[in-house]
């Protein structure tokens, strides 16, 4: 049976470059994102190239019952899942109180939910066949609370330690569990979470962070963090106070809303 690599929000940034990298590597591939245009762009430039399958779904998942629904579908497909990539994440940039609720959930149940139901659905067959690979795409921010993104922080944490975990649970059946942590990453992500930011030294390009976490899940590497500038930021979390960190970060994430 044909193994299929599947990735969330497949047409932009790291999502983008991490189809292209799984596309070089001869990996079939399910593309899921909700530019439908895009996805068929991708897909007639990948079939042509590299001569792979490449299936595309338009969803979006941030909605609820959104992931049930792709699951669902590509039941219905008969495919097989070798691969999982949740890369599909949504941030934003306010005072918690100031934004609405309805953000916040959107980010709990994309970040979040989504993630771990796409995982829940896909490992079982992973463990049967006993091998497979989960690459979650999480952040930096993942290591420490987040003033002015509070609920992105949040659930970045989640897929952190999440990912951490059922790397321990999973290795014995052969499967692979990453989580890929970037720092500042020049896409489109800062315009969705509305907030420009400069590049600076520590930004690293999409390519270079799905490279680094391709490779890493290759290895087995349970946390990816691309750049020694953000190993080394995320090591000053452990060294200093946490207070002193949050202070940092909050003055930094306040500039942000500032320019919004």
């Amino acid at each position: 049976m044909t193994e299929y690599t599947l990735i969330t929000g497949a047409t932009t940034g790291i999502g983008y470059e991490l189809t292209m990298q799984f596309a070089k590597k001869n990996k079939n591939l399910i593309l899921v994102a909700r530019n439908n245009d895009q996805l068929i762009k991708i897909k007639n430039e990948l079939e042509e190239r590299h001569k792979i399958r490449v299936v595309c779904i338009s969803k979006d998942l941030s909605k609820e019952n959104s992931a049930e629904e792709l699951i669902e579908e590509i039941k219905k497909q008969n495919l097989l899942i070798g691969v999982l990539v949740n890369n599909a994440g949504v941030g934003l940039v306010a005072e918690f109180y100031k934004s609405t609720i309805a953000d916040s959930k959107k980010m709990i149940q994309l970040n979040i939910q989504t993630l771990t139901t796409l995982t829940h659905a896909f490992l079982p067959e992973m463990i049967k066949n006993k091998k497979g690979q989960i690459l979650n795409v999480a952040s930096a921010g993942g290591f420490q609370a987040g003033p002015y993104m509070a609920v992105y922080y949040a659930t970045k944490a989640f897929v952190v330690s999440f990912s951490e975990a059922l790397h321990e649970e999973v290795k014995e059946h052969n499967i692979f569990v990453t989580a890929l942590c970037p720092g500042p990453v020049l896409t489109g992500f800062q315009q969705a979470a509305q907030f420009s930011e400069k590049q600076g030294p520590m930004h690293l390009s999409a390519y270079k962070v799905a490279s680094d976490g391709i490779k890493g899940l290759d290895n087995n590497v349970a946390i990816v963090i691309p750049g020694w500038l953000t190993q080394l930021a995320i090591q000053l979390n452990r060294i200093f106070p946490r207070f002193m960190m949050r202070n940092i970060l909050k003055k930094r994430l306040k500039q942000r809303v500032s320019l919004k």
